[in-house]
């Protein structure tokens, strides 16, 4: 019975690819490192602007509408967008019909399944 030994030759490996491989690896980890940190600093960063921003824009004076529409007018005016937006189509029936009665004409482009099956003498 032949059991295949795995066996890792390191001779195989001289020092220039070894370093490669694991300067390679920190590389990518420290990038990794790297893009995490900024994805964990960008939303306090962020606050930090918005918070600046809102501190420097003062309300300077509080505008209160004084301008009151009663019920009659927003009847009037909700009718008329009612009326405008039915107007838009006109009323369809809502059926589909579908005609299975045509005859489809066949060209001899269309039908050449017909002369495949014909045994050639």
């Amino acid at each position: 019975m032949n059991i295949l030994a795995i066996t890792w030759d390191w001779s195989a490996f001289d020092s220039l690819a070894i370093s490669i491989g694991v300067i390679g690896i920190l590389v990518v980890f420290l990038a990794l490192l790297f893009l995490a940190g900024i994805f964990y600093l960008l939303p306090v960063i962020l606050d930090i602007k918005v918070k600046n921003i809102f501190k420097k824009s003062k309300p300077t004076d509080v505008v209160e509408d004084t301008t009151k529409v009663n019920g009659e007018v927003c009847a009037a005016i909700s009718a008329a967008l009612d009326l405008y937006f039915n107007d838009l189509h006109d009323p369809e029936s809502n059926v589909l019909t579908i005609n299975n009665k045509e005859v489809k004409r066949l060209s001899p482009w269309s039908d050449k399944h017909q002369f495949l099956n014909q045994k050639i003498n």
